[in-house]
């Protein structure tokens, strides 16, 4: 009987906290604006081309804006692991890549 009681103080927990950190207005605030996104990406030496080229697909297919700025945090992400951010081929003018 004692266990029953703890899991259920335990899950009311859960059930307290969990939607507090999910729906956290810090979090949300961060995750959708993009200017800061952007301003952290080049920070972070993110190429301002890429960085306009992103954006510019962006508004040409109406991303919103968390979207966008997820975008943009993982490709500020990518360059902080040093991982590639462009695209490994070039495209050598016959229409191939």
């Amino acid at each position: 009987m004692r266990l029953g009681f703890r899991r259920g103080v335990l899950f009311l927990l859960l059930c307290l906290l969990v939607p507090f950190f999910i729906f956290s207005p810090a979090s949300a605030e961060d995750a959708t604006d993009v200017t800061a996104a952007v301003k952290r990406a080049r920070d972070s030496g993110v190429p301002e081309n890429i960085l306009s080229q992103m954006l510019a697909f962006g508004y040409k297919y109406n991303l919103k804006a968390v979207e966008m700025a997820n975008f943009v945090n993982i490709t500020r992400e990518a360059k902080e692991e040093n991982l590639p951010i462009s695209p490994s081929c070039e495209q050598d003018g016959r229409g191939a890549w």
